[in-house]
């Protein structure tokens, strides 16, 4: 998840869905397992080696994305898990925290526009029994402050928020398509540009990302920084890691994808 507003010791509950145990141990990718196993390359293309595509083919193979949705997924964006969330949405651009342990919202929050979002957000944290103190929403669970700022809001963002950053308006809807522009940015925002252009670090990287989302392990302890149970292991990113070097289009800002839900592979 998002790095929650307080900030809590180890020994303190910071597993913002309410610790990941609820729901069983998520497996872990075996690097040594083929990228055909793991659902990122055909067969035909894995017993030719690692090929990079063409540019046809991002949109159907698209790595990015696929990263992004790994993800997305140790942050709780599970279809079976999501049903707990029918009646105010049940796909994981409508995942809200504790899948709505600390507030249902009155409609699928992919629906809300941004102002609609910042109360709502806003009421989950002023929920007393949300001990958390968290407001994380959407596929890449988003807390208010990275959304708008400490101390801004949906009309008024502060600088060095996503919303300003974006130029989003208050109107702007927080649907698919906004969701991974979202997404996208907390990728650049950890080096990933610098990472596929080979001027960073795959343990620098994974070690930026363990900053932004809570369940995605450190490389150099292979274990949340926040003391949560980790949810995405460096075993699961390297292979990931690995095909975002390979591909030749190299995305900014927003990503040319399908919003449409991708199954998981099988493994995960």
């Amino acid at each position: 998840m998002i790095v929650m507003e307080a900030v809590h010791t180890p020994k303190q509950k910071r597993d913002e869905m309410g610790d990941f145990s609820q729901y069983g141990e998520l497996s872990k990718v075996n690097q040594t397992e083929s990228f055909a196993q793991y659902g990122v390359l055909s067969e035909e293309k894995a017993s030719k080696g690692l090929m990079s595509p063409t540019i046809d083919s991002i949109i159907e193979e698209d790595y990015t994305q696929k990263l992004l949705d790994r993800i997305a997924y140790g942050e709780g964006a599970r279809q079976d898990l999501l049903t707990k969330q029918e009646g105010f949405g049940t796909t994981e651009y409508d995942l809200v925290l504790g899948y709505g342990d600390f507030g249902k919202p009155n409609k699928p929050i992919s629906d809300m526009t941004m102002d609609e979002l910042y109360k709502y957000q806003t009421a989950m944290l002023k929920n007393p029994n949300n001990n958390l103190n968290s407001s994380a929403v959407g596929k890449y669970q988003i807390i208010r402050t990275t959304l708008f700022g400490k101390g801004g809001s949906a009309e008024k963002p502060k600088p060095g928020s996503l919303a300003y950053k974006l130029k989003l308006k208050s109107t702007d809807k927080y649907d698919a398509k906004m969701q991974e522009k979202l997404g996208m940015e907390l990728l650049n925002r950890a080096g990933y540009q610098d990472f596929v252009n080979d001027k960073k670090s795959a343990t620098s990287f994974q070690n930026r990302l363990a900053d932004i989302f809570a369940s995605v392990a450190r490389r150099d302890t292979n274990k949340s920084k926040y003391g949560q149970r980790t949810a995405t292991f460096t075993e699961d990113l390297k292979p990931l890691f690995a095909l975002q070097k390979s591909q030749p289009y190299r995305p900014n800002q927003e990503l040319t994808v399908s919003i449409r839900p991708r199954a998981r592979p099988e493994n995960l």
